[in-house]
């Protein structure tokens, strides 16, 4: 599975400059972190990578915040942690008991699945190959619906291996989920 990606982005990226190269373009393929942020309707095999990447980049950012918010405070931020444990996510930012660890936590969430989900399944059509597999996304959408799951991904193409991040705590989780 790695080497067909690798394959088809070394392919996408030599016909982009080709076609650069012919048109006197610049050939940066993508708008970045365009307008439908991720959408499946505005992810493309030019700027699937430029997407995926502002993703990882936004989760980043908000994990940063996150640690911030610990390190200020760590017996309210493991209140909230608590208070989002319990939750289910569409409720954690109107919750006064976990309204700012609740509304980056949401976040994290959304950009999982409206950008870094949708640009690792295109990016596996776009390969002829599958990232998350079917069954895997049937899994991740039945994990992401119960309270407490931040969110859920395929690592990389394998029926067998999937991962969460969760506001539950460590020795509850494997009960929960």
């Amino acid at each position: 599975m790695v080497k067909k990606v690798l394959r088809w982005r070394a392919d996408t990226v030599a016909a982009a400059a080709a076609e650069a190269k012919s048109s006197g373009g610049s050939g940066s393929g993508g708008s970045g972190s365009g307008g439908g942020k991720g959408s499946p309707a505005s992810i493309t095999e030019s700027n699937v990578w430029s997407e995926l990447a502002a993703g990882n980049d936004r989760v980043s950012e908000l994990f940063t915040r996150l640690t911030d918010l610990a390190k200020k405070d760590p017996a309210r931020f493991d209140a909230w942690l608590k208070g989002c444990e319990s939750t289910h996510a569409e409720k954690w930012s109107t919750s006064l008991h976990t309204a700012d660890v609740g509304e980056l936590l949401g976040s994290v969430r959304a950009i999982f699945q409206e950008t870094i989900r949708p640009c690792l399944q295109a990016m596996g059509s776009f390969a002829g190959t599958e990232i998350e597999p079917t069954p895997s996304t049937r899994l991740l959408d039945h994990t992401i619906s119960e309270p407490g799951v931040v969110c859920a991904a395929v690592p990389g193409g394998t029926f067998h291996r999937v991962f969460t991040a969760t506001a539950i705590e460590p020795n509850r989780c494997a009960d929960r989920i």
